[in-house]
C-alpha cells in the first residue's frame, strides 16, 4: 500500500535526471561558478587584509573570471539539455552591462537596451518551461540561476502589464 513517502529507488531516479549531461558548456558553467565563488572569496579577503597578496590574487581571480564569462559565449550548445538554458541566461546576464556603454537615452543606449531585454525575454521564458533545470544550472552556478530566476520574473511581470493593457 502506498504510503506517500518516495522509495530510495524513486529518489536515486530523480537525482539521475537532475544531472546535466555533460557537454563542453555545462562544464564550463561550473568552472564559472567555481571561478565566482573564488573571486568573492578573494574579494572579501583583499577588502578585509592590507597585504597586497590578497589585493594580487582579487585581481588575478577578476581577470580569470572575466576570461571564462567571455568563453562561455565562444561554445556551441547541444540539442536538448540545458546548454540552451545556460547559454541563454549568461547571454542575458552579460547583455546586462550594455547599457552601462552607452550616454542614457542615445540611440545606442536604446539599442542596447533593447538587446538585453530581448535576451532577459528568452532566456526566462525558456526557464519557465522548465524551472528544476534552473535548479539544476543554481547548483552548478549560482550567480547564473539567481539571474535565470531574475529573468523569469521580469517576463512575468511583463507578461502580466501586456495581459493588463
Amino acid at each position: 500500500m502506498p504510503t506517500g513517502e518516495q522509495s530510495r529507488s524513486d529518489s536515486a531516479l530523480r537525482a539521475e535526471e537532475l544531472r546535466l549531461a555533460p557537454t563542453n558548456l555545462t562544464a564550463l558553467c561550473a568552472l564559472l561558478g567555481k571561478a565566482d565563488e573564488l573571486h568573492d572569496a578573494a574579494d572579501a579577503a583583499a577588502t578585509k587584509r592590507a597585504f597586497n597578496g590578497f589585493r594580487r590574487f582579487q585581481r588575478a581571480s577578476y581577470e580569470a573570471l572575466c576570461e571564462a564569462n567571455i568563453q562561455m559565449l565562444d561554445v556551441l550548445p547541444q540539442r536538448g539539455g540545458a546548454d540552451i538554458l545556460i547559454l541563454a541566461g549568461h547571454v542575458a546576464m552579460m547583455a546586462d552591462c550594455l547599457c552601462d556603454q552607452a550616454a542614457e537615452g542615445s540611440h545606442m543606449y536604446r539599442v542596447f537596451y533593447g538587446i538585453s531585454q530581448a535576451l532577459v525575454a528568452i532566456s526566462g521564458t525558456l526557464a519557465e518551461h522548465d524551472p528544476q533545470m534552473v535548479a539544476t544550472i543554481s547548483a552548478l552556478n549560482p550567480e547564473l540561476g539567481r539571474s535565470i530566476r531574475r529573468d523569469i520574473a521580469t517576463v512575468e511581470a511583463f507578461r502580466a502589464d501586456q495581459e493588463g493593457a
